[in-house]
Parts: structure tokens; C-alpha cells; sequence
């Protein structure tokens, strides 16, 4: 099964770009959103859906290029200054405060505004692109997680972690400096342990999104594997959507924190 982002095609399933894995051949999709007309389920994975004749084989990637991260995130840093009117108008449009996205290394390119992904060793494995409600990653990123700039310079007792970079920030904006913000609910738990034993922090505040119990369901499998190394963890599932619509409607972090006990 290949991934769907991989080979820049939308899910045949759900229609969507992201997530979802596909045969090669076509025959055969797994689909992470929709369970309707699938066979089983495959983990975390999702649902496997059968379109024709199924001959399940491995498939070797070709073995990705260096590319240097970093470097591509200091330029489209330094070209987010060029572009400062796209950006603060891409805030607006969004309701995001323009301080805080800026803790997160994000850039601009041709119309896109940028935010590196962080690796397990701290170092930016891939960035992904914003334009409008649209979500992209550059041609071979790999799977990992939103960080604020300053995330190992400082100790904290207590490590968020939500669903999203929009998330990320809305958590660094209600006092967390210390955030972890997952590619998407069912992806990022080792990344997630890995920081969160880097922090030296006490306790960890999973922030699950309210959409039909998906976020929960991946909040509750983070939690498991954190709470097995140890740590003391509190999953929020927020009364909004997610924790920026809890933001955007006033909703102070107390208010948050004292629904989602």
C-alpha cells in the first residue's frame, strides 16, 4: 500500500488528499475517515475497501534524497518579510494571532505560507504548506510534529499536545510554551513520547478535537502509551470543534480545561 500524499492522488474512498493509503494497482484502498462498505479494519490504518481482483504484494519506495530541511525554512523565513501583507492577511482570514505563528519557524513561498515538522532528533524532516483552508507537504517530508521555536530551550511541568499546527499555536497562545501538535490524530505517538522525555515534563494535557469521537479515540491512544512510561496525562476533548474554536469563541483555558474533565 502506498500512501496517497506520496503519489500527490486523492483517496478513492473519501476524496481526500491526505491520510489514506492506496494499492498500487488501484484494487484496494485503506481509508482512515470512512468505514462504510469496507471489509475490516486495519489498525490504526484505517478500513480496507476492495474495488476489484486484490493481490496484496510489497512495494519498495525508491530511497528519498537529502534534502536540507533547515535550509529551505531559513529561506522561506526570510521571504516571509516580502510577503508580510499575504501573511498578516492570512492570519486575519483565519484568526490566528500573528506573534504567536511566528514562534514556529513558519515561512512564505509563492503564495504558500510554511511550518517545518519536527523528527524524532529535533531536526526538521519536511514542511508543510498553507494556502487558504488547503494543507500541502513538500515533496518528501516525513511524518512528525509541530514545535515552538524555543521547545528544548526551556524545562516545563507540563507538555500539551493537540491535533494540527493551528492547534499548536492556540495552545502556545493559552500559556503552554512547552506543545507538541500532531500531524493528525492517529499519527505522531512515539514523536509525542520522545518529546515529552526530552521535556522532563510531569505531566502531559492531551487536547482531543470533538468530531464524532476520532480525536478522542486518538487522544485516548496517545495517552495509553505515555501513561505506560510513566507519565501523568489529562485528556480534554474540547466543547468546540477543536481547541482554536474553543479560542475564537472566548473560552478562557480554565473554561476549557473544566469541560473536558
Amino acid at each position: 500500500m502506498l500512501r496517497i500524499q506520496d503519489l500527490r492522488i486523492k483517496c478513492p474512498v473519501c476524496d481526500k488528499p491526505d491520510w489514506c493509503l492506496v494499492a498500487e494497482d488501484n484494487t484496494a484502498a485503506i481509508c482512515r475517515r470512512i468505514e462504510k462498505g469496507s471489509i475490516k479494519k486495519c489498525g490504526k490504518a484505517g478500513w480496507l475497501h476492495i474495488f476489484g481482483d486484490f493481490n496484496p504484494k510489497k512495494h519498495t519506495l525508491p530511497e528519498k534524497p537529502y534534502i536540507d530541511w533547515a535550509r529551505h525554512t531559513l529561506q522561506f523565513a526570510q521571504q516571509l518579510h516580502e510577503n508580510r501583507v499575504a501573511f498578516y492577511n492570512y492570519c486575519a482570514d483565519n484568526k490566528l494571532n500573528i506573534i504567536s505563528t511566528m514562534r514556529f519557524n513558519i515561512g512564505w513561498t509563492k503564495g504558500w505560507l510554511t511550518i517545518p515538522i519536527y523528527g524524532m532528533d529535533g531536526k526538521i524532516k519536511g514542511i508543510q504548506r498553507r494556502q487558504k483552508n488547503i494543507k500541502r507537504f513538500m515533496k518528501h517530508s516525513e511524518m512528525g510534529v509541530f514545535l515552538p521555536s524555543a521547545f528544548l530551550q526551556y524545562k516545563a511541568k507540563t507538555l500539551a499536545v493537540t491535533e494540527g499546527w493551528t492547534d499548536t499555536v492556540t495552545a502556545y497562545e493559552y500559556g503552554f510554551g512547552a506543545c507538541v501538535g500532531k500531524m493528525n490524530c492517529y499519527v505522531g505517538d512515539d514523536m509525542v513520547l520522545y518529546y515529552a522525555k526530552r521535556l522532563g515534563c510531569e505531566r502531559v494535557i492531551i487536547f482531543a478535537d470533538n468530531d464524532n469521537g476520532v480525536g478522542l479515540d486518538g487522544a485516548k491512544a496517545t495517552a495509553e502509551l505515555l501513561r505506560e512510561h510513566g507519565f501523568r496525562v489529562i485528556v480534554i476533548q474540547t466543547r468546540e470543534k477543536d481547541l482554536r474554536a474553543c479560542k475564537q469563541i472566548g473560552m478562557t483555558i480554565n473554561e476549557v480545561l473544566d469541560y473536558g474533565r
